[in-house]
């Protein structure tokens, strides 16, 4: 795949990424970057930002058959995440297609990103917005988004222990989750 480590203001456009044991596009600690019209098939992950990278933009590309999660933010803030069609990805039961922030035993948090007209399918979860510690993850926007057929434990749209983050103008169609079909809270989700 491609790794970007302290980069700043690039952009990595119509890349065809087949068959990787990793995440097809990797980005840590970079700030102002543009991930537009890429596809990523069959690889462990699809595209990850971790490290504190913030202020970047995921659009328009097309992520399927991954092992884990699709597209996933750790420690990063101000990123945009924009019509992408995500398919098949997630083969255990808590693997979603989109992933702020994270469940463990460390804060990764992931505040004030935008996850929109995102086109999720036929994928173990679907959006997930979570954090160990309560308030590390907050102020993200989930909107417009279309969730169709996911079967996994958390549905279409979970938050879990997240404060002040928006949800609003999703489609959930066809999804039958294994214990919470469509949108799910958990913990010390408020003022969600």
């Amino acid at each position: 795949g491609i790794w970007f480590y302290n980069v700043d203001y690039s952009k990595i456009e119509n890349i065809y990424i087949y068959d990787v044991e990793d995440n097809g596009i990797y980005v840590y600690s970079s700030t102002n970057n543009v991930m537009e019209k890429n596809w990523v098939d069959n690889a462990s992950g699809g595209i990850s930002l971790s490290g504190v990278s913030s202020n970047n933009v995921i659009k328009e590309s097309t992520i399927v058959n991954c092992s884990s999660k699709g597209i996933i933010i750790w420690k990063g803030h101000y990123n945009m995440i924009v019509n992408n069609h995500l398919s098949n990805c997630g083969d255990t039961t808590e693997e979603p297609a989109i992933e702020l922030g994270c469940i463990g035993s460390a804060s990764c948090g992931a505040s004030y990103n935008i996850v929109s007209d995102n086109y999720i399918s036929d994928s173990n979860e679907g959006i997930l917005v979570a954090e160990f510690a309560s308030g590390a993850t907050s102020y993200n926007v989930v909107a417009n988004n279309t969730i169709k057929d996911i079967n996994g434990y958390y549905g279409s749209i979970g938050l879990i222990r997240v404060d002040n983050n928006t949800v609003k103008g999703n489609t959930v169609i066809g999804s039958s989750g294994t214990y919470y079909p469509a949108i799910y809270l958990y913990g010390f989700a408020d003022s969600n």
